[in-house]
């Protein structure tokens, strides 16, 4: 019980065992029994702990605190969840940053393709290929304004 309130409220309290049947019978007239019910302590506690200045103090720090400890348990979530985050971000830069990368590879590979395929239209007589068709743009898309022949079209 100790633990789950520490864990809760983050602070130790005072923890009293007492035996209700015990303060009873004491009660009843069995005064032998009285210490042993542990309400003595409990009683003598309460007595000098809660005079009114007290009484006032733990009415207000009490919720004051549960809510101080759920509002700290969550704002470390809270900060997890948000340097997952962070990284998340990063890593999606980082992709896109390669992605960029490739496409430029690939565009320089595709333009170095198409110069080989001129060369061989033009060793053969035919017209380049190059003349005729779209452009690619830095982006890998087709330039504006410029479309395939009908014929090449797949």
């Amino acid at each position: 019980m100790a633990e789950h309130a520490r864990a809760l409220l983050g602070v130790s309290p005072e923890i009293f065992p007492v035996s209700a049947r015990l303060a009873l019978k004491s009660k009843q007239g069995d005064a032998s029994v009285w210490a042993a019910s542990g309400f003595e302590a409990l009683e003598s506690y309460l007595a000098s702990t809660l005079d009114a200045p007290g009484r006032v103090q733990l009415k207000l720090l009490n919720p004051l605190g549960v809510g101080a400890a759920i509002t700290d348990r969550h704002g470390a979530i809270v900060r997890d969840r948000l340097e997952l985050l962070k990284e998340d971000v990063e890593m999606l830069e980082e992709v896109e940053a390669q992605l960029a990368v490739y496409q430029q590879d690939l565009g320089r590979d595709f333009e170095l393709r198409m110069a080989e395929i001129d060369k061989i239209l033009i060793e053969n007589g035919k017209e380049p290929y190059s003349a005729k068709a779209p452009k690619l743009s830095h982006e890998g898309q087709l330039t504006p304004g410029r479309s395939v022949p009908a014929g090449q079209r797949t």
